[in-house]
């Protein structure tokens, strides 16, 4: 459907050039989460999930860890708000729900409270006309801690177990799974995962996750052999840190390459950063990237001393073939 054949309805279309209206219908959801979020029950929560996001274990959390233990408690936690939300949408129908929250075809995520590390969201697993393949090819591990409660609906999936003292290629142990209403999904450590394969209509399900300090690479690894497919970073602030590197290489910004060498022999920094900064120094001046490279592969324990040996001797090779 083109933009130029596109009909709005006249109600959104009047919306637009009425500021006094968008300024009274935003005001009202405000109002309606605020009311929420000051009940009783919320404001322990709250304060609980922000002790929860700056370290505190879930037990040490009087107010949070029935919301993720009990299925009763859970329901209850999610009707009071979804009571909240749509009496303010019975008064303002074109009114935005005022969460952040992200779509994709068969999945919908509403963030209701956040803190530190830790976000509590309701999650919607909707049947697509083309589900996953009932057999995963591959397992993705992501660095943290979930604690799900289903609360309404039902799915088929599989949970994966990474053996996390095995050496290259991994061992990954996978079993079927079919949740329920009032079942737990518990994932810690990065080394386990889960996989929502085939919903019967919807599966609507409460999770609570936290993030570590320092988040782990993740990793996505081929079922059928423990081969490691992809790895990226874990850390969102390392992840823009990553992409400014990438940038600033391609826009040859050749001031850049001090703060370059700085970044690579950073051993706080995350390793997948240091080693996009080691790439971008190269391709800005070979001759200081080089030399680089012999830095790393010289300091004794540098987790990053391999990966540069290995990529210093192939360079070498590859310039000693040059015809000169």
């Amino acid at each position: 459907l083109s933009i130029a054949a596109m009909q709005v309805h006249p109600e959104i279309a009047a919306l637009r050039s009425d500021r006094f209206a968008q300024r009274r219908i935003q005001a009202r959801m405000q109002a309606a989460l605020s009311g929420w979020k000051r009940s009783e029950q919320v404001a322990q929560l709250a304060e609980d999930l922000a002790q929860y996001g700056a370290g505190a274990e879930i037990s040490r959390c009087p107010s949070l860890a029935p919301i993720v233990s009990a299925h009763g408690d859970a329901l209850a936690l999610v009707n009071g708000w979804q009571a909240a939300m749509l009496g303010a949408l019975n008064c303002e129908p074109l009114g935005e729900i005022p969460h952040i929250y992200r779509y994709s075809p068969g999945l919908s995520r509403m963030q209701l409270l956040a803190s530190g590390r830790a976000a509590l969201s309701v999650m919607a697993y909707e049947r697509r006309e083309a589900p996953a393949p009932a057999i995963p090819a591959t397992a993705l591990f992501v660095d943290g801690e979930s604690y799900e409660v289903v609360l309404a609906g039902s799915a088929s999936g599989t949970l994966h177990e990474l053996d996390a003292g095995a050496a290259h290629p991994a061992t990954v142990t996978s079993e079927p799974v079919h949740w329920t209403a009032g079942d737990r999904i518990i994932l810690r450590n990065g080394e386990c995962a889960r996989q929502v394969t085939q919903v019967e209509g919807c599966m609507v399900v409460l999770q609570l996750t936290r993030t570590p300090p320092k988040p782990r690479p993740t990793r996505e690894f081929r079922l059928s052999d423990g081969a490691l497919l992809r790895r990226a970073s874990g850390d969102k602030a390392a992840s823009q840190r990553l992409m400014a590197l990438a940038v600033l290489g391609a826009m040859e910004h050749a001031p850049a390459r001090q703060a370059m060498s700085a970044r690579a022999l950073d051993r706080s920094e995350d390793s997948d950063v240091r080693w996009e900064a080691v790439r971008q120094a190269l391709a800005l001046d070979t001759a200081e990237g080089m030399g680089l490279l012999a830095d790393i592969e010289a300091r004794t324990g540098d987790p990053l001393q391999c990966a540069a040996a290995d990529l210093h001797e192939q360079l070498l090779a590859a310039f000693a073939r040059e015809p000169a």
